[in-house]
């Protein structure tokens, strides 16, 4: 079986969607599943991408206009014309861009089964920020495509509810994103009345709700609690004045000696700051899955997540974490005084943390990824 994936970028500093996408398309080709990537490259080269003389996938680059949110390719539409045909399944991974549509409507008309994972795009954040065109565009650009989709593929119930919310279609499967779990992990020790680490990984973006998170160890901090914050993570391009106002309210917070930017990490310099860490914690407004969760779970990190966190269940459910509300932030300032207070109760969450890790392995992923394209195909 040959399948193709779409998505508009494979940036790493896009996050762990697109990293995903590369490690699930490695895996499937290891268990037989001969899986292909297209997509496009920034005209400017103001990201990182992946690299690819590491990983056993096949990708296809195409040039992209300079637009970032568009991801207008001609040279991609026109490769997919001849061939699209030569695969059993498109998977497509994103909606409202110009690779995801040509490969809808091109796979509609070869007749190839498409599968759609909408990777976020039609959250409650991404609704109240671009509602108006995405309404235009789901009523009347990209309706045939989502109608005529094989299936959609959800990353969490969050998300299925968030596709159900936006389209008629019933046809909709959950499969979380799966990730490799670090092996022969030291949990950080904390001894009594030593600093906690705390530790934000993912995308500069408002969305994260890092001004709230500053605030949140800034009131901490008042309460006589020890507690240092590194933050990793860059901006998208075009939005590095948010990173400065992120660094300029760290500073008026008086914040300067507590929380450090040590920027985009990956490879070695991510396993590390997973490892020196004590807890994880990501207060956003929306998060469709939250790979940099799961990950941090691997690791033995107990997780601070808001509600909004589409893996929030699975932290209440195993006491892998807590969970708080994102527009309280006395709410965060008390998640994290617990972890200071409570070694026991880190402790026991750090363990739990470790047992939920196996349930989003990147195996059981390719698997249900395996299984779930031979019954698209077998029904086409």
């Amino acid at each position: 079986m040959k399948t193709l994936h779409i998505i508009p970028g494979i940036e790493q500093i896009s996050g762990g969607p697109s990293q995903v996408v590369v490690d699930l398309c490695s895996s499937l080709n290891g268990i037989g599943v001969e899986s292909h990537i297209a997509t496009t490259i920034d005209p400017l080269d103001r990201y990182l991408l992946v690299d690819f003389f590491k990983v056993a996938t096949k990708t296809f680059f195409f040039r992209r206009w300079e637009r970032k949110n568009f991801a207008f390719s001609k040279d991609l539409e026109s490769w997919l014309q001849t061939n699209i045909k030569k695969y059993h399944v498109v998977h497509i991974h994103s909606l409202f861009n110009h690779p995801s549509y040509v490969s809808g409507c091109l796979a509609r008309k070869y007749k190839i089964p498409y599968i759609v994972r909408p990777a976020g795009t039609l959250s409650i954040w991404a609704d109240k920020k671009l509602s108006l065109r995405k309404q235009i565009w789901l009523n009347s650009i990209e309706k045939r495509n989502i109608e005529s989709a094989a299936l959609f593929h959800a990353t969490s119930q969050q998300e299925a509810e968030d596709i159900y919310r936006n389209t008629s279609h019933e046809n909709i499967q959950v499969i979380p994103l799966g990730i490799t779990s670090s092996s022969n992990i030291e949990i950080s020790r904390r001894a009594k009345g030593e600093t906690l680490e705390l530790l934000f990984l993912s995308r500069l973006h408002p969305k994260k709700n890092i001004e709230a998170l500053l605030r949140a160890v800034k009131e901490v901090l008042s309460r006589k609690k020890i507690v240092s914050l590194k933050i990793a993570g860059a901006p998208d391009p075009g939005m590095e004045d948010y990173e400065d106002k992120l660094v300029q309210l760290t500073k008026d917070l008086g914040l300067g000696s507590v929380v450090k930017f040590i920027g985009f990490v990956q490879g070695k310099e991510k396993r590390q700051a997973f490892k020196d860490a004590h807890a994880f914690i990501l207060p956003s407004y929306n998060e469709n899955f939250g790979v940099a969760v799961a990950e941090a779970w691997s690791y033995g990190l107990p997780s601070i997540i808001s509600s909004q966190v589409a893996l929030a269940p699975d932290v209440e459910s195993s006491k892998a974490g807590i969970v708080v509300k994102h527009d309280d932030i006395n709410d965060i300032v008390n998640a994290i005084e617990a972890l200071i207070e409570d070694d026991d109760l880190r402790s026991q969450m750090s363990k739990n943390a470790l047992c939920l890790a196996k349930k989003f392995s990147l195996d059981s992923t390719v698997e249900s990824l395996k299984n779930t394209y031979k019954s698209v195909v077998d029904r086409s």
